[in-house]
Formats: C-alpha cells, structure tokens, sequence
C-alpha cells in the first residue's frame, strides 16, 4: 500500500514517539505559561515538569487546545488520535507541508518539522532546494521543490537533519543533556 501523509502520522510518527515520558534534561517535557505566552521556546528547568506524550508536547497542546491550563494528567490521558490530528494540521497542513509532491523527501520534511519545528525544517528545505530560507513555503518553494529529484533531495536533507541534530546535541558543551538523544536523532533521520 502506498505511503499517504495520514498513514505516515499513524504508522511512523506516533509509533516512533510512543506513549508518555517525562525526563527532566527534555526541553520539551517543561512548560511554562509565562514563555509560551512570550512565544518563546520552553527550557528545562522553567515551569513545570509535565511530560510528552506521542511526540506532542505541553506547548503544542496548549496551542492545539487554545488553553494554557496543562496538566500532567492532559499529557497522560493524551489519545493517540488526538495527537495524530495534532501532528496532521500543526506540523503538515497548516505550515504548508501539505502543498508539496508528496514522496520519501516531504515526509522527511513532515518528521523533521515535528522534531524541531516546522519553521526549521522548512529553512532546511529551502537551503536545500535553492531559495532564501525565510521558513515559509509558497508558490517559488514548491515549485524548486517539485522539480528537484526525490533521491538527492532526500539525501541533501538526510545529511542536513544529522548536521542539525549534531550541531544541537554540541551547542552546551560535553555536559549537554542533547547528547543522550543524538544517536537516536540520527537514526531517525537515516
């Protein structure tokens, strides 16, 4: 059966996430209200320690449900399928992910975008098909997109996710809690 962007979400993405986790030295598992009021990104140590669940976390659900009132039992009782429509229009339709030729490539884009943020995957996108990389995809974008070979788009962006993702996990030093995560970054990536 051929690959669909929905079937991506169910059977990639929320079976790699998995179900809830709560490790401290995760950005992601902290949420504060005051830095997401400022749209700032969440820190470890900044807030309260509320966990992720499917790869959704306290920021994106509070986006999602329009309420910043998040508790660790909103993270626990988290569905699947309602982090898989989080996943489908946050992270593929509304940053546009949607508009491009589906293939291996875009889905590597989609994944990307739900690690690290759409904006940042669609910069790596845009470096990689050769225009300015100001986060947004519209008709230049596609266009450079669709027309660019899925095996060496898919390449280019492999080796620009790792890059990424090593640069991320060096950014704090050897003491860095990234690091534990950087195999599995690059494994995913690949």
């Amino acid at each position: 059966m051929k690959q669909t962007p929905l079937s991506f979400v169910t059977d990639f993405l929320m079976n790699h996430e998995g179900g809830y986790q709560n490790m401290r030295e995760d950005n992601g598992n902290w949420f504060s209200p005051v830095r997401y009021a400022k749209n700032l990104p969440q820190r470890r140590g900044e807030g309260n320690l509320l966990g992720t669940k499917y790869g959704v976390t306290p920021a994106t659900l509070a986006s999602y449900l329009k309420r910043v009132n998040i508790t660790v039992d909103d993270m626990k009782n988290l569905s699947i399928s309602t982090a898989s429509a989080i996943a489908y229009q946050l992270y593929y339709e509304k940053p546009k992910i949607s508009l491009l030729k589906w293939h291996r490539g875009t889905a590597a884009v989609f994944d990307h975008g739900y690690m690290s943020g759409p904006t940042v995957s669609i910069k790596l996108m845009r470096r990689i098909v050769g225009v300015d990389d100001d986060g947004n995809i519209g008709p230049k974008t596609i266009a450079a997109f669709n027309a660019m070979d899925e095996a060496t788009f898919a390449a280019k962006f492999r080796d620009s996710r790792i890059a990424f993702f090593s640069k991320l996990a060096s950014n704090e030093g050897p003491k860095d809690p990234d690091k534990k995560f950087l195999t599995g970054w690059i494994n995913r990536a690949n």
